[in-house]
């Protein structure tokens, strides 16, 4: 008996409980770890144990101090499931364990382990594995240089890699086979597999086969025996750090690791050849000695490492790659780490000096205002204020786009405020009539002063504030709106909360204030006040001391309302900074412990003053004196040295500045904000949240870039799969949505056995439109110029007339006078400007059923106008900023004005607006504003022509064309970065003037020109590049596009151009297919190969007869062939128009059954009773033939075992009963029982119906388990199963053997397995995997229902398998040759069947086999109590059923010609076949027609049946004796009158 090897595995996990990530300093290298895992050999002798060794030189630093945490796993299984099982928990377990806990150390410990006799776990040996957190991350391997090329070329290996001169073979293993030399190699991702396999086919029969962990087997048969040898072929796994030389692992390897294995083996080492040869023990194999090279067997072994513990997906390199097209709200970083928690710097300069602008002192305060004569918006003034004496404002030109050009600094504007250097001047700001506010704090009070550009100094209000003065509180205020502002005083004890507005002060909160009956006394001091980004109606307000913060939330109108919360941290709060909804606390710890810090906590390195910590464009800037520190995150960040004067930090760029005091200058910085747009150009991309990003420090994704080096142009084949449903019509098309730029129109004729075919590939058709055709050639021949077509309106030009003609009505609506009017069209609506200055703009509005006329007053008389894409700018008389109208609408504000900010005198090139953002166009600048937020970038020489918006609304594209270049370019605007996507250049052509194109959201289609003739160029582009699609020639300067099509007029032809899509119609020349599908494939052209499956969806019936005349012979009955008549599935089938035919069938009952007297009939029956149970059994000459069950409660089911024994299983109560019953032979038919068992089978309920025999076994299965009841004579017995077993069968005229079909439930494989099984045991002999891909492939579509083995029998060395599989649509019978020898199986489709006839593709019903044999399979709908009959025919691979019917009785084959049929009343003999008999024989032709019926058609045939008349056997022997006689008598008379004339020639001879 074979012992199975049995391991179970302990862990104990050791370590800090407060280390989160794995340690990265201060721990002892690991030095070396071994892994072995010994192959298990059964014989018939023994099984030898399973050795598992893991070797490990313990580190230093290991303390019994450290708090442990235990982790135990027992696997319990048979070898194979161990071997596979067990170390995919363990490399699992250990990083989960390394990444997700708290651990510092793991103590791995495994068992080697045995179940006896009694089934006791025996343990011999326990190993004990150490490892610190770095065990994944710090793994190297030697060469590393090899390794690194072998991972990215894995795929592409060459034979003389593989075969080194160093790796041989000195003995060989005979498995059967032949592999006469290298034939295939394979490398599969061990990512997605958890596996990677390499195969090597080498000489002299021998396999090796190389795994990478995990485990799998291969089996293997010998030549010289039947058994089956379970060989995993591999070699011993080494994960080591650097060692200083090879030799020197080569001794370590020999001292300490292979003495403490059951390997055999030796070491070779020399300057020139490091080698280890290892021995190997295969049970009846003789010994082997495998030479190989160590350094290629340690690059496979990095390899895997480091693709299987691989964080990163890969990524095909682009020009740009934005992290939009991952995830929303997120930056994208690059880095040559493949841990994004590893990155410790960025590629670039964040921060980088820029230009700088002599002052003689430093400057209070800096201010950028717009200046009073603005020519160009982006010029504003730069404003200073400083104090010697008294208070003064110096303010000079500033271009925010060109500043770093800029060498005129002089002043142009100078206010002397008068206020004296003894108030504290500390906050200036601008007010929208052009003035400014200047707040100052004088000994008692706070002052404000309104200044402006004609040097008025103004003191609007003073504040009392003189508490706070004499405390020395310092302020900190913003401004909420205009004429509102927030003030706090704080670092004092009097702290307070004030706003003003419209001049007038109110206290919101104060130092020993009680609000709303809660004391503030907590807050003694306040150390820093943070204001939020305020909206309309709330702004809100942090305090903070010490180690909290208190939150106020400020209401607008009712500033009395305060919404308040207080929060603790552990740590001194420093500051608080606040980016969009969510904040961030930083704190520092004066004391360094282990505490836990909170999300949205960042613990500074040192105490920073609150005033040097600025928070922009989610950098955090920290500044202690010389030095600034910025940071991306905890852990990346840079240092730069700078001058020990404050920072000033501008909202309107990236740009700060400081005073240098050695240089008697102001530097100005500009910094580099993260973006999501990115040209990658480092080996890992990490996709990473945009806010937040100090606090959580979380990636959203990872990609290892994928960057392509072969400059060659690899053509690679690409295959259009086109399904098309044959509804029985003999035309069809589909619309296809991939590949259409490679195509063009063409036809071409497919041919097979099944049916011919016509496919036509349309690129491009006509256009045909009867109303535009009669507009085009009635009316205006000649000058017809198309504007549009909308809505079933053409719009066109006819010399200076412009039209709107009404095809619905066949009438005009429209007829403008283009002298007279300018006509603006937009998308939906037709705006009419008059050219004669005029207040009112007219126009039309297209809607489903008429056309909206509509009128636009103004106040002022329109002077000019402009329309950009989608809006108009109309320009009046009478002011200097002009409307804007967004089209379509009929409505306009008369305050729409074009924002003061975005206004400079001179023309508009371009002008956008969608929601809150507004972009407009200037020579060689871009503006933009999005609420108050102003953007200004350089524009040069381009003229925007379109601006899309994606599908988030702040994300721009930009398209634009440069004329002098002949260059398009689209340019893609986000979070106030705009990066140039494409530039693409005409070679060979020109832009046509005036510009005519078409964009889309991801398309462009635009008008170009060559030597006089016009072209449509196309493009596609998206946030990562821009590509030209095609050019098509047209000859006529209107075109519409959108993103599908292109309409275009060619030869005076207008036609539709499909770009993304193409149809493909298809012409049969057979609708009535005889296959579920067939298969046709073209090669369009050299790269692209359209592969067309049409699959059988025609149900309707069709007469396939190919004579209407029937001859028979002298009888009466001829069996009809329904296959051979009618095509299509039937229900019902009708004989018309002859009474004298009769059709019989499908159900012909030839006998009843009789009960068996004496035992004198052939075939009878006996009924037998007992307990209230009755059963039938069937006698087939005085023998027993089958048992069946008659009755409809069906709660038991009885077997014969032998002679009068018979067995009875039931189930009650959740208990499974079986019964051995002994019948007598008289005619009372009673039975008693004999032995009864129903104790400790509790199983779920079953369905008495699906308890099978086979053999000698019957097997009953609930939802969960199978249970097998196995007979031996009179005896049986039971043993449950948990295998998901499908469905098992007795292999005939073998020695009692068993087919098994079941699930692997682990890797869901269809399994094949064949088991020796006795009354005493059961033994698996032989198993065949089919893989999970492999398996569905052989469902193909559609949901699997059942699969049944109809029969399995020997034939020579195969194992002849039927397999029926039954679908949801369709149903498919195999027969599947088991090569046990070779290990392999065939499959040969059989037969295919189609379940029901599928009026939707919706439709879903689930069928059930009731019956099938080598001529009948019925099948069931579980919804309804129809059958469906289907007869087997040779040659024939396509099925319909022939009938449909409620037939409620059960069906038993008797043998090859009838069935018996029986239900609770009677019991039949009888064939199921159509026949026609003939009543009278009197004529010798008979017509009628036959009426076929399904659910959705009926098909009549008209036939004729011929009788030829023809002499019986009797008659024909007597007419053949009959010329014998007369030949005989022929030859007797001849022969006498020979004699006698011979006797008369010799009497006259003698005479």
């Amino acid at each position: 008996m074979i012992l199975a090897s049995y391991t179970t595995f302990s862990m104990c996990i050791l370590g800090s409980q407060t280390q989160q990530r794995p340690l990265r300093n201060n721990v002892t290298k690991i030095q070396q770890v071994f892994q072995t895992w010994k192959d298990a050999i059964y014989n018939k002798i023994q099984a030898q144990k399973l050795y598992n060794v893991l070797y490990f030189h313990r580190s230093s630093h290991l303390s019994k101090e450290h708090p442990r945490r235990i982790y135990n796993i027992n696997i319990v299984g048979k070898l194979g499931q161990v071997l596979k099982q067990s170390f995919h928990q363990f490399s699992l377990f250990l990083r989960r364990i390394f990444y997700y806990t708290k651990c510092s150390f793991i103590q791995f410990k495994l068992n080697c382990c045995n179940k006896n006799s009694k089934h006791q776990l025996i343990c011999r040996t326990t190993k004990v594995l150490n490892l610190d957190r770095k065990f994944l991350k710090r793994i190297t391997v030697l060469e590393a240089n090899s390794f690194n090329t072998f991972c990215q070329q894995s795929l592409k290996w060459q034979q003389s890699f593989l075969f080194h001169s160093s790796f041989s073979l000195i003995n060989h293993i005979n498995f059967s086979g032949s592999y006469d030399s290298f034939s295939q190699y394979t490398c599969t991702n061990p990512i997605k597999q958890r596996l990677s396999t390499i195969l090597f086919f080498l000489k002299n029969n021998i396999m090796i086969h190389f795994i990478l962990l995990p485990f799998k087997f291969q089996y293997f048969r010998l030549k010289t025996t039947h058994r089956i040898i379970c060989s995993q072929t591999k070699f011993d796994f080494l994960i080591m750090e650097q060692f200083a030389n090879f030799l020197t692992f080569l001794k370590f390897f020999q001292q300490e690791i292979l003495k403490k294995t059951i390997i055999l083996g030796h070491i070779l080492s020399s300057k020139n050849r490091n080698e280890v040869i290892i021995a190997k023990y295969f049970g009846f194999i003789h010994k082997s000695f495998f030479l190989y090279n160590m350094k290629f067997f340690y690059i496979l072994l990095g390899c895997f490492i480091t693709q299987l513990n691989s964080k990163c997906n890969e990524l095909q390199t682009q020009p740009y790659i934005t992290c939009q097209s991952f995830t929303q709200n997120c930056y994208i970083l690059e880095g040559d780490v493949e841990d994004y928690y590893e990155l410790q710097q960025v590629n670039y300069q964040i921060v980088e000096e820029s230009f700088q602008i002599p002052y003689q002192q430093e400057p209070i305060l800096i201010r950028v205002i717009n200046s009073l004569n603005q020519n160009k918006i982006q010029e504003k003034l730069i404003c200073f204020l400083l104090v010697n004496l008294e208070y003064y404002i110096t303010c000079m030109g500033f271009d925010l786009i060109f500043y770093e050009r800029q060498t005129d600094y002089s002043e142009l504007i100078r206010i002397d405020t008068k206020i004296l250097a003894n108030e504290l001047c500390d906050e200036l700001y601008t007010n929208e009539d052009g003035s400014m506010s200047l707040f100052c704090l004088s000994q008692s009070s706070l002052k404000q002063y309104s200044l402006n550009f004609k040097r008025d100094v103004t003191l609007i209000q003073e504040y009392k504030v003189s508490e706070q003065r004499q405390d020395q509180c310092k302020k900190q205020q913003i401004k909420w709106k205009e004429n509102y502002y927030i003030i706090a005083f704080y670092q004092c004890s009097r702290w307070k909360l004030m706003v003003i507005e419209n001049n007038d002060v109110e206290t919101i909160l104060q130092a020993q204030m009680v609000y709303e009956g809660i004391s503030m006394s907590r807050l003694s001091y306040i150390d820093d006040v943070t204001f939020s980004e305020p909206n309309d109606l709330t702004s809100t307000i942090y305090l903070v001391e010490n180690d909290f913060y208190v939150q106020f939330q400020l209401n607008k109108i009712e500033t009395s309302t305060l919404n308040y919360q207080l929060k603790q941290h552990k740590n001194r709060i420093q500051k608080i900074v606040q980016q969009r909804h969510q904040i961030m606390v930083l704190t520092y710890q004066s004391i360094k412990t282990d505490s836990q810090r909170l999300e949205t906590e960042i613990i500074l390195d040192q105490p920073y003053p609150t005033n040097n910590i600025h928070f922009y464009q989610n950098l955090l800037f920290l500044q202690n004196q010389f030095e600034l520190n910025v940071l991306i995150n905890a852990r990346i960040n840079q240092t730069y040295q700078i001058c020990n004067t404050s920072l000033q930090f501008f909202d309107f760029t990236n740009l700060f500045c400081q005073f240098d005091s050695t240089k008697k200058v102001i530097q100005f910085y500009k910094y580099q904000a993260l973006s999501a747009f990115i040209k990658p150009k480092l080996k890992y991309l990490y996709v990473i949240p945009k806010y937040n990003l100090l606090t959580r420090d979380k990636v959203f994704n990872c990609f290892r870039m994928l960057y392509d080096n072969n400059t060659e142009v690899q053509t690679s084949q690409v295959t259009a799969l086109v399904r098309i449903k044959n509804n029985c019509q003999n035309k069809q098309s589909i619309l296809l949505d991939q590949y259409a730029q490679f195509l063009k129109n063409s036809t071409y004729n497919l041919y097979s056995s099944d049916s011919n075919v016509k496919v036509s590939i349309i690129k491009n058709q006509e256009f045909k439109n009867d109303c535009l055709s009669r507009l085009q050639n009635m009316y205006f021949k000649d000058k017809f110029q198309l504007k549009e077509i909308i809505k079933g309106n053409i719009l066109f030009q006819d010399e200076s007339f412009f039209y709107i003609y009404n095809c619905e009505q066949h009438k005009f609506q429209v007829s403008i006078n283009l002298d007279q009017y300018q006509v603006l069209e937009s998308k939906s609506s037709i705006y009419f400007v008059n050219r004669n200055n005029s207040k009112v703009l007219r126009g039309v509005e297209f809607s489903t059923d008429f056309i909206q006329n509509f009128k636009i007053k103004f106040n002022e008389t329109i002077t000019s106008f402009q329309q950009f894409q989608q809006s108009i700018v109309i320009f009046t008389n009478s002011s200097n900023l002009p409307y804007i109208i967004l089209m379509p609408s009929q409505q306009i504000s008369l305050e729409n004005y074009l924002s003061k900010n975005l206004y400079q005198p001179g023309p508009i090139l371009f002008y956008f607006e969608f929601g809150n953002q507004r972009i407009i166009q200037y020579e060689k600048i871009l503006a933009t504003q999005n609420y108050e937020n102003l953007g200004f970038y350089q524009f040069p020489d381009s003229l925007i022509i379109s601006i899309q918006t994606s599908n988030i609304i702040d994300r721009h594209f930009i398209v634009a064309i440069q004329n002098s270049t002949r260059s398009l370019i689209v340019d893609y605007l986000y979070d106030q970065q705009l990066h140039q996507i494409s530039n693409y250049t005409f070679e060979a052509y020109s832009f046509y003037y005036p510009f005519k194109y078409k964009i889309n959201i991801q398309n462009i289609a635009i008008l170009i020109e060559q030597n006089n003739s016009l072209y449509i160029a196309i493009f596609q582009y998206n946030v990562s590049m821009s590509s030209l699609i095609e050019i098509i020639q047209t000859d006529d300067s209107f075109f519409s596009f959108d993103s599908g099509s292109l309409f275009y007029s060619f030869n005076k032809v207008w036609r539709y151009s499909y770009l993304k899509t193409f149809f493909v119609e298809l012409e049969i020349e057979k609708p009535h297919q005889n296959a579920l599908s067939s298969n046709f494939s073209i090669n369009l052209n050299e790269g692209l190969q359209l592969q067309i499956q049409i699959e059988n969806r025609c149900f309707e019936l069709h007469s396939v007869m190919k004579s209407s005349r029937i001859e028979i012979f002298n009888k009466k009955s001829l069996k009809l062939n329904i296959s051979q008549i009618f095509y299509g599935p039937i229900s019902n089938l009708t004989l018309l128009n002859n009474s004298n035919i009769i059709l019989k069938g499908p159900f012909q009952f030839k006998q009843a059954l009789a009960i068996c007297i004496e035992q004198t009939s052939t075939i009878c029956f006996r009924e037998y009773h007992y307990n209230n149970k009755s059963f039938t059994v069937l006698f087939k000459e005085n023998n027993m033939f089958d048992v069946i069950t008659r009755y409809s409660q069906n709660d038991y089911y009885v077997t014969w075992m032998k002679q009068q024994y018979y067995l009875c299983t039931s189930f009650l109560f959740s208990q499974l009963i079986i019964e051995l019953i002994e019948c007598s032979d008289n005619q009372s038919g009673d039975c008693k029982v004999v032995s009864r068992l129903d104790d400790n089978f509790k199983i779920n309920y079953f369905n008495i119906a699906d308890i099978i025999r086979v053999g000698n076994i019957l097997r009953i299965k609930d939802n969960k388990n199978k249970a097998f009841i196995f007979i031996d004579d009179i005896h049986f017995n039971i043993q449950m199963l948990p295998d998901f077993i499908i469905d098992i069968q007795y292999i005939e005229k073998s020695n009692n053997q068993y087919l098994i079909l079941q699930i692997n439930e682990d890797s869901k494989d269809l399994e094949f397995s064949i088991y020796s099984i006795n009354f005493h045991q059961k033994q698996q002999i032989y198993s065949f995997s089919i893989n999970q891909k492999n398996y569905a492939d052989l469902i193909q579509k559609g949901m699997l229902v059942q699969m049944k083995l109809v029969s399995c029998k020997y034939s020579r060395d195969l194992l002849n398998i039927k397999l029926l599989i039954v679908g949801q649509s369709f149903s498919q019978l195999f027969l599947l040759n088991l090569d046990q020898q070779k290990n392999q199986i065939e499959f040969q489709p059989q037969a295919k069947f189609r379940n029901s006839i599928l009026q939707n593709d919706f439709e879903i019903a689930d069928f059930v086999i009731q019956y099938i044999d080598d001529t009948i399979l019925v099948l069931k709908q579980n919804e309804n109590i129809f059958f469906q009959f289907y007869e087997f025919e040779n040659e024939r691979k396509f099925y319909d059923y022939f009938h449909k019917s409620q037939f409620s009785m059960q069906i038993l084959r008797l043998n090859t010609t009838h069935l018996i049929f029986y239900d609770l009343l009677q019991i039949q003999l009888g064939k199921i076949e159509y026949e026609l008999e003939i009543q009278n024989c009197d004529e010798n032709e008979y017509n009628f027609q036959l009426l076929a019926q399904n659910e959705i058609s009926n098909e009549k045939v008209s036939m004729q049946i011929k009788i030829n008349q023809i002499e019986t056997n009797q008659q024909l022997m007597n007419s053949i004796l009959g010329v014998q006689i007369s030949c005989f008598v022929f030859i007797l008379i001849y022969t006498r009158k020979n004699k006698s004339k011979s006797r008369n020639s010799n009497q006259s001879s003698r005479l």
